[in-house]
């Protein structure tokens, strides 16, 4: 059986942005995706590498008291692309991100794909893919001075041309980084109309990291799984037959509106959920 993660947001204890590793456990998970550092207003950007190291470390401390692995790390989101100035100060942020999941030991940090027309169709795909291109050679290039990963994320759009995984899958492998790798997002496959388990054979080695989530192929809505129309049969003998060996990790919003009481029943809901769908080796 693979491990189960889930975005350390889903646990944040009320009011605060601290995460309950204790109870994480508790619903069968041992491992956690890092979204601490995710926000561009998170205060560990304004810190030097003394308090990130420090800040980072308690984080681990505390994630290994409760026997959670930090085994991914979410860059910064959102973020504006659309010009040669805001992609420098991107840049800047995300080597923070590598340096913070270096921190926090682990290898694997997620990136989204620029995207210089925001959410429009693209005017220049050509344009778009060589910012690209030079925005991870950079980021792949001093990850490796970290010892970190670089796992690039299919987005839930069919308007840019590095959204889906068969064009990000041939994108890693031009670039040919070793430390560039993919995160697959299952809800992302489905609202680009790509079936998540031909997506996780498609991405072969090259596969890392999951956000697992369901939506009904229109809007990314990050639904439980089994709350849209995603193949879940398909994505489960796909990744049963692959190399993967990491953390099934969840991506699913949580309704915040719920009752303690009931919160927490969807919480150990979708811990069996994310064990289902790790129990294929």
């Amino acid at each position: 059986m693979l491990r189960t993660g889930i975005t350390t947001s889903a646990y944040w204890k009320p009011g605060t942005k601290e995460c309950d590793y204790e109870k994480m456990a508790s619903h069968g998970y041992s491992c956690a995706d890092y979204s601490g550092i995710c926000r561009p207003d998170a205060p560990y950007y304004s810190m030097n590498d003394d308090e990130l190291r420090c800040a980072m470390q308690e984080e681990v401390k505390k994630a290994s008291a409760a026997g959670i692995e930090i085994y991914q790390v979410h860059g910064t989101w959102p973020v504006i692309d659309t010009t040669e100035e805001l992609r420098a100060q991107n840049l800047e942020s995300m080597k923070t991100c590598v340096r913070a999941t270096s921190f926090l030991g682990t290898k694997y940090l997620i990136v989204h794909p620029l995207m210089p027309y925001e959410w429009n169709d693209e005017l220049d795909s050509d344009f778009a893919e060589k910012v690209n291109e030079e925005f991870f050679r950079a980021l792949c290039t001093y990850a490796l001075e970290w010892n970190v990963c670089i796992c690039i994320e299919n987005m839930p759009t069919k308007k840019h041309r590095l959204a889906g995984i068969p064009n990000l899958v041939e994108f890693v492998k031009r670039l040919n980084f070793p430390n560039f790798f993919i995160c697959l997002d299952t809800g992302h496959c489905n609202t680009a109309g790509h079936d998540a388990g031909e997506m996780v054979t498609l991405c072969g080695d090259l596969l890392k990291a999951f956000h697992i989530h369901d939506n009904s192929g229109f809007r990314d809505e990050h639904y439980m799984p089994f709350g849209g129309n995603i193949n879940w049969n398909s994505f489960r003998k796909a990744l049963g037959e692959s190399s993967f060996e990491g953390s099934v990790s969840i991506e699913s919003s949580l309704n915040c509106f719920l009752p303690p009481e009931l919160k927490e029943r969807q919480q150990v809901t979708l811990g069996l959920m994310a064990k289902y769908l790790a129990e294929v080796k």
